[in-house]
């Protein structure tokens, strides 16, 4: 994608959430909104933008660690930036379309081979999808998607939500652990791939396919067999998401308001935004907004709930997303060439 165009479309979907936050402000007439916000400590901002740096932090750790397992001694500051790869193309493009096939290209190009890629991201794509699912669910029995499905306009939003995300662990997972489907899966990109003079380079011929397909059934045997590894894996990404979703907590309670606990408000959250994420909107513009405000609005004043739902976009996006688009200006222009290390591999032994 050339850099124009991507500058463009970021800076029209900025543009459009920066317009859709003034127009909800003038509709509620939250007139106080910004001096609310003023009022804010510094503290709680910072510990805004931690919470922010943690999910990035372990999103990281999730990559060096698969790309470990497989061979591949990758820095920190490098897995960052297939981090932030996928988070800025995700938040700029329609349902996040864009997010994965760039940090396979950002991967392919630092010379980590095909497989390990598809690997790296199935594995990571179907524990996150997983652990939105289990947070769903933990919500589910304290009640609390009770409470937001009872807001008559969000009721349908909900259940898109989550039906989503169960439709991508079923799908991820059928791709990961069903042979044949993958098998398939992989001879059509490979033809794909030839058939374009762009991807080309990236295609393989009918011997390295077989032995792709090979590979990609022992990856998936390892994943069922070694129960650690999928309890690591879990245990990073439960605490990533958790740590996305408390920055709402965080401004609640800089209000010096109790009637909800820290980690109900995390688990709203959660809710929200298992209910958006597979919305077909670029960075889901329009939609976020309406959502924070519909259900925060209705257990607090609206000048509180705008200005929980603006410094959360500052922060998620306004801030997070020129900064991955920053970092991913430097990995491209800074490629590396990843060999695989046989003696780091741990495909066939416990963890």
């Amino acid at each position: 994608m050339k850099n124009k165009n991507t500058i463009l479309r970021a800076i029209l979907v900025f543009a459009f959430s920066v317009g859709v936050i003034f127009f909800i402000k003038n509709k509620i007439g939250a007139d106080d909104a910004f001096d609310v916000i003023k009022k804010i400590g510094p503290v709680f901002i910072a510990a805004c933008v931690l919470t922010m740096f943690m999910f990035f932090l372990l999103e990281a750790i999730s990559y060096k660690y698969l790309l470990s397992i497989q061979g591949y001694d990758v820095s920190f500051k490098r897995c960052f930036g297939y981090t932030f790869t996928d988070y800025f193309f995700s938040m700029i493009s329609p349902g996040g379309s864009l997010g994965q096939p760039l940090q396979y290209h950002t991967m392919r190009t630092d010379n980590i081979d095909s497989l390990t890629t598809i690997n790296s991201l199935l594995s990571f794509n179907w524990i996150y999808h997983l652990s939105m699912v289990i947070i769903f669910f933990v919500a589910m029995i304290f009640g609390l998607v009770g409470k937001i499905a009872a807001i008559s306009e969000f009721k349908y939003l909900v259940i898109y939500g989550i039906v989503c995300q169960l439709v991508l662990v079923i799908g991820i997972g059928f791709l990961m652990f069903d042979s044949e489907l993958a098998a398939r899966v992989i001879r059509f990109f490979n033809t794909v791939f030839s058939k374009f003079k762009l991807l080309k380079r990236f295609s393989k011929s009918e011997e390295d396919i077989t032995k792709t397909i090979e590979e990609h059934k022992n990856f998936g045997k390892f994943l069922i067999n070694n129960k650690k590894v999928f309890a690591k894996l879990l245990c990073i990404s439960i605490p990533m998401l958790l740590f996305s979703f408390a920055i709402p907590a965080i401004l609640y309670k800089s209000f010096g308001l109790n009637s909800y606990n820290f980690m109900t408000l995390v688990l709203i959250q959660a809710v929200v935004t298992i209910s958006f994420e597979s919305v077909h909107i670029p960075g889901g513009v329009g939609v976020i907004e309406g959502s924070m405000m519909l259900v925060y609005s209705s257990f607090m004043p609206k000048s509180l709930a705008f200005s929980i739902m603006a410094i959360n976009r500052f922060v998620t996006f306004y801030l997070a997303v020129p900064f991955a688009g920053l970092y991913f200006l430097l990995v491209k222009t800074n490629r590396k060439n990843y060999q695989k290390n046989n003696s780091l591999i741990k495909l066939n032994q416990e963890q």
